[in-house]
């Protein structure tokens, strides 16, 4: 697996049964499965599926952490910003207001 650079802006959806999603994704869109996390209940944690220069992350909910699936929260994706400099960028972020 690569990492994209940091100047990539990642989509990742929360989505219930997100092993089903995948096979869709694969099969109709022509994404490949990249990586996939499964978790010890049977949950997706984490996967990632790429086409061309796009990629999407994925996962099954996890109201655990705020992962929550639509219409369950008013936001159902979340952005990923692959940050190089991550302690830094997020004590600036934190010391304007985050």
């Amino acid at each position: 697996m690569t990492l994209p650079s940091h100047d990539h802006l990642q989509p990742y959806l929360a989505v219930e049964d997100a092993a089903r999603a995948i096979d869709f994704y694969v099969s109709i869109f022509g994404f490949e499965e990249e990586y996939r996390l499964p978790m010890p209940d049977g949950r997706v944690g984490h996967a990632e599926l790429a086409r061309g220069s796009a990629r999407l992350l994925l996962s099954d909910p996890f109201a655990e952490i705020g992962a929550l699936p639509p219409p369950e929260q008013h936001w159902p994706v979340r952005l990923l910003l692959y940050e190089e400099a991550v302690d830094a960028t997020v004590a600036a972020a934190e010391a304007a207001g985050a």
